[in-house]
Formats: structure tokens, sequence, C-alpha cells
């Protein structure tokens, strides 16, 4: 009888073992099925820098009697006297209409020099993306002042996605959705603001177009906008460059459109106060390198049981509406520790709901990101894998402030000579077509009945 007793304990033990082994499907299985193999990490190499340096002739005023100390040459100094110690294979070039390559520094100070036409933006930026499709990092510094109105701001959106994708521009309509940027797209970019004395004419855009005689300090408000735009292959290029040619600058603003605009770590969370019930208990907590957490579901019986999460968030850009977020949720079922069927787009997304948090400034703000997951009742014997991206949606994030402040739509008013025509609607587009579309929150669940 003890003998028979025991065997049949051992049998149970058994029969335990096996259902927590082989109805558990491995963490890298699910990661295969879910597509979430993580990219692999960018080299840190250099990339080779072409710096452009725009010589319209509204640029002449920053190089022009009283501006000629200011911040402008001073800047513009660094970034080419630091390409030249620290690449010997880096190219100047001075552009409008046509490109004319800059054999000495002492170039950037001619007045004669900057005489040029003026040029579309979208033509520079394209050709920015050239350049960084060959393995370059590309420089372009410049007033950003538009001179196409309206068709140029329709051809710069599709100048910054080609850029942002890394590809060339897209033939057609179809084609155009296949160009936009990817997750874990490489590209790096970034938006560096500065403001100098300026002596001369500036060249007005808006109708009526004229010019007429400005003379600015570079004191305060007193001061004429000017921008770097940096676009570098990988991030392991745009670090070299942090370390190198953009080490000595002094911006007065940074904008980096393809970093992360609201931080979210998925592997720190906790479940919401008592005031809530809670359906779902922890199975597994998932450590930094599994990815996945794994709950069971304790007492529900209803098709929906709810599960809800907090998570800590960190707001680069103000979010306009947290029920505007684009979500998708893949989902995987399992049996006896492999897939029972395709991954397939679950009939759910979450709710997000965002709780501010105590702090003194005003950005980055910082917050409670509540999420609840509405997941329907698991099958008896199964269980199934859930992954959650979540990006901010399509207008979604609002402008930096200082952008605001520093873009005007009236180009004619001398009172607007401080501002950048059309910036917000240059930085608008960075946004639309990059940080909009980045995937912020990226979580991976597996989830069973108790």
């Amino acid at each position: 009888m003890t003998r028979r007793f025991a065997g049949c304990m051992a049998l149970l033990v058994l029969l335990s073992a096996c259902r927590d082994d082989k109805l558990l499907p491995s963490n890298e299985t699910i990661i295969k099925d879910l597509q979430a193999e993580p990219a692999s990490a960018p080299p840190q190499v250099q990339a080779r820098p072409v710096l452009y340096l725009d010589t319209s002739a509204s640029m002449r005023g920053f190089v022009h009697g009283t501006a000629r100390s200011g911040v402008f040459i001073r800047t513009v100094n660094t970034i080419y006297r630091q390409a030249a110690q620290t690449y010997a294979d880096h190219e100047m070039w001075g552009i409008s209409a046509t490109r004319t390559r800059l054999e000495h520094l002492s170039d950037i100070e001619n007045e004669a020099l900057y005489s040029g036409e003026d040029t579309p933006l979208s033509r520079i930026v394209s050709d920015l993306a050239l350049r960084v499709r060959e393995g370059k990092s590309a420089l372009f510094i410049s007033d950003l002042v538009q001179s196409e109105g309206f068709m140029d701001l329709r051809d710069l959106a599709r100048a910054i996605m080609e850029l942002a994708s890394g590809s060339a521009p897209a033939r057609n309509a179809a084609a155009a959705v296949d160009a936009t940027p990817a997750q874990g797209n490489r590209i790096s970019i970034a938006l560096l603001a500065f403001r100098s004395a300026f002596d001369g004419n500036y060249f007005v855009e808006t109708a009526p177009k004229g010019k007429f005689q400005v003379r600015l300090s570079g004191n305060g408000d007193d001061a004429r906008p000017f921008y770097l735009l940096v676009a570098a292959p990988s991030s392991g290029a745009m670090e070299d460059l942090n370390r190198t040619i953009l080490r000595d600058l002094k911006p007065e603003f940074v904008f980096s459109p393809t970093e992360i605009q609201i931080r979210i770590d998925s592997k720190k969370w906790s479940f919401p106060p008592g005031d809530a019930e809670r359906h779902w208990d922890i199975f597994q907590h998932a450590a930094p390198a599994a990815l996945i957490d794994k709950f069971v579901l304790e007492d529900c019986a209803a098709s929906t049981c709810p599960l809800d999460l907090v998570f800590n968030a960190n707001e680069q850009l103000g979010v306009k509406s947290e029920g505007d977020f684009a979500a998708q949720v893949a989902r995987v079922p399992y049996a006896m520790g492999r897939a029972s069927g395709k991954m397939t787009s679950a009939v759910w997304v979450p709710s997000i709901r965002r709780v501010p948090l105590a702090t003194k400034d005003k950005l980055p703000a910082h917050l409670s990101y509540r999420i609840t997951y509405p997941l329907p009742r698991p099958a008896t014997n199964e269980w199934a894998a859930y992954r959650v991206i979540v990006s901010a949606g399509r207008g979604n994030l609002a402008q930096p402030e200082w952008v605001l402040r520093w873009s005007t739509h009236d180009d004619g008013n001398k009172e607007n000579i401080n501002q950048t025509l059309n910036l917000d609607a240059v930085v608008g587009t960075l946004i639309h077509e990059i940080s909009e579309k980045a995937v912020f929150f990226d979580h991976m669940i597996l989830v069973r009945r108790k």
C-alpha cells in the first residue's frame, strides 16, 4: 500500500512538472513568434561628415559689419575647425542654387560668398538624405527660411520622410507607405538652434515680397536665429559627432526628433491602488533579459477580464490626448509549449490614462500611465501571448515651446525679424514624419487561467 501511495505521489509530481514545463512556452519562442527580436545595436563607427553652409544672400547679414563678432561666425568656425581636425576626409560646401567647394576656413567670413539665389529647403534636405544613404553624416547651417511657400512645405514633408527612412523617394502613393520610417530606424537627426547679431538686408518671402535693412546686436531677443540640422546614418555616428564636431557648440535649444519623445520603462510597473477589482496575479515578473511578464487569471467569470498596470513615464513633448495614441496588439496562442496558431491581430486595444505627478518643471513632464488591457478570458490549459506596441499617433504631439516663440507666418514685419518664417512647419514636419510614428511602448505578456 505504501509503495502504491508513493508511486501515485511520484506520478502526481511528474504530471505537475509536465504541466509547468510543457504548457509554458520559452521566452525565446514567444519573442520569435511575436516577431519581437530586438534590433542589433548600431556599430560605434565614424561616418565621413559632409558640411553644408547656406550661402544665399539672406545669410550675408550674419558676416557683415557689426555682426562679424557675433555667434554665427564663431559657431561656424568651430564646426569647420573641429571637422578639419578630427576627420581627414571631411567635405565642406557652400550651397544655394549651386554648390561651391569651400577649401579654406577664411571662406566662411567672405561676404562675397553669400550671394546665391534662394534654394528650396526640400532640395537641400533631399541632398542630406543622399549623403546619409551613402553612409555619411550631413550637417547643414542655415536660417531655414523657405523660398517657395506651401509648395516647398509639401516637398519638404516628402524630403524629411526620405531623410528619416534612409531610402530613396517613393515614386507613387502606394510606395510612399512603404517608405515611412520603420521601428528601429537607425538614422539619427538633431536640430540645434542659435541666435546671432545680424547687419544687412533681409529678403521678405511673404507677399508683398521685398527687402529691408536690419541691424541686430545679438543680445537677447535682439538677434536673428540660425540653425544646424544634423543627420547621421546611426546613433553611433551621432555620438561620434557629439564627441567631436558638436562638442564645443552652445545652442540655445536642441530638438532630436529621432529620440523617443515619451519614455516608459515597460519592465518596471506596479498594480494600481486597491480601488479597482484585480482579476490577475503575477505568475512571473520579467527579468531584464526576459522581456515577458506572465500573469494568471485569479477570479473572473466574464468574457473580458481587464488587467490594469501602472507605469512611470516621462514626456519630452506634450501629448494632446491619450485617446489618440496609436496602438497595435498581436496575439499568439500556445498549447503544450508550442504555438497552436499563427500570430494575429488581437480584437482589443489598450486604454491609457495619464496621471500627472508633482514636478517643478513644465517639461519633461513626469507622469504615471495607467494602462488597461481588456483581456479575453483565456481557454483552459492554454497560454496566450500578446505584444502591445504604442506610438503617439498622428498630430498628437505638441511642438516645443521655443519653436512656437521663434516662428512667424509674416516675415514682412520688421518686428518679427527675430523669428523664423514657418519654423513651426519645419519642426512640425519632423514631428509628424518621425516622432509621432516612433514606438514608445513595447510590452509582451503571457497569460492563462489559473
